[in-house]
This record gives structure tokens, C-alpha cells and sequence, in this order.
């Protein structure tokens, strides 16, 4: 085994969210400086791209088809970026605003390209239609105050699997029942 290290361009950067889109594209987050980047480990390369707000702090990073999702923890947004730029207008950003107190801390895609996101502040987790801008939050977490983080899709059932922070649980949501289902961690 050998450890292959790449230095991201700006300092001070805190990199949080990583996804691997492909060999030549592995995305992340830029905590710190409100930026996402992009590495290309072959050549080594790296790209960075600055965000509308500087100060949104981005957490989390899908690539679904051309577009790159990001958290903005900070300024309560789900990010997206355009990589062919065809956007209205040519846009490569486009900004999704949550509810107030959100603070979005991952997100992931289930099979008809809709967003699933993990509420920290809100208690509850999200789902973004990108054709239509559309923000749909599930009834609350059964458990209080519990800080959902990580979130996945399981492609096989439909279900939505996410982790409770402060909850410490590991939950399934059913959306075809508008259930969840909480398995408690072994320790606290």
C-alpha cells in the first residue's frame, strides 16, 4: 500500500464532504472558504471553484449526471453546480433556500434524481426535487434534539438510512409508509 497526499490550493481550507465520481474526478468541500473542488489524481490537478456565498460553509458533496450537490451548512442552501453550465441563463451555481435553522449537513440521491438531505438544526430530514425547486421535510425524528448527520439511499428498497448524532441511532425512514424505524447504538 502507498499513501498518495494532494495539497489543496488555498490554505486553511478544512475540508470536509468527499465523492468520487470518477478516476479523474474525485469532488469536495471547503469548509472553511465556502469552495468546492475537484482533483484529478492522474495528473495531479486540482480545480476550485468559489461559491455565491463565501460563507456557506459546504459540508457534503453528490455528483448526480452534470450536476455537483453540496451542503451549505452556514447559509441553510443546498448548492448545485452545473458542469456543462446550462443552466437558466448559463448559470453554473443555482441555490436551493431551506427552512430557516435547517443547517443541511449531508445529503444523497435516491433512483429518480431527488435529494435527500440530514437536518442537524431542524430535527428532521429533507428532500429536494431539482426539477422543480420544490423542499419536502419529513415529520420530525421520533428522537428529540437528535441531530441526523449522515445519510444514504438504499436503491434495493427505497428506504433512506440515516445517522442521529446526539440521537445515537442509526435510523431507516420508510417513505412508502412515512415511517421510521430507530436502532439504537450499543453505547451512548
Amino acid at each position: 500500500y502507498s499513501l498518495t497526499r494532494f495539497r489543496i490550493p488555498t490554505s486553511d481550507s478544512h475540508p470536509r464532504g468527499i465523492f468520487v465520481q470518477n478516476a479523474t474526478g474525485i469532488w469536495f468541500t471547503e469548509y472553511q472558504t465556502g469552495k468546492i473542488g475537484c482533483l484529478d489524481p492522474n495528473t495531479p490537478t486540482i480545480v476550485e471553484w468559489q461559491l455565491p456565498n463565501p460563507n456557506s460553509q459546504p459540508n457534503d458533496i453528490i455528483v448526480v449526471g452534470n450536476t455537483v450537490y453540496f451542503t451549505e451548512l452556514g447559509a441553510d442552501r443546498i448548492g448545485a453546480y452545473n458542469m456543462s453550465g446550462l443552466g437558466p441563463q448559463g448559470q453554473y451555481f443555482k441555490e436551493y433556500l431551506l427552512p430557516s435553522g435547517t443547517a443541511p449537513w449531508s445529503l444523497t440521491a435516491d433512483d429518480d434524481g431527488m435529494i435527500w438531505f440530514t437536518s442537524s438544526g431542524r430535527n428532521v430530514i429533507g428532500m429536494l426535487n431539482p426539477h422543480t425547486g420544490e423542499v419536502t421535510e419529513h415529520r420530525s425524528i421520533p428522537t428529540t434534539n437528535s441531530q441526523p448527520h449522515g445519510i444514504s439511499f438504499d436503491n434495493v428498497t427505497g428506504n433512506v438510512w440515516f445517522t442521529e448524532y446526539q440521537g445515537h441511532r442509526i435510523t431507516k425512514y420508510d417513505p412508502s409508509e412515512n415511517l421510521f424505524y430507530e436502532y439504537p447504538t450499543l453505547t451512548a
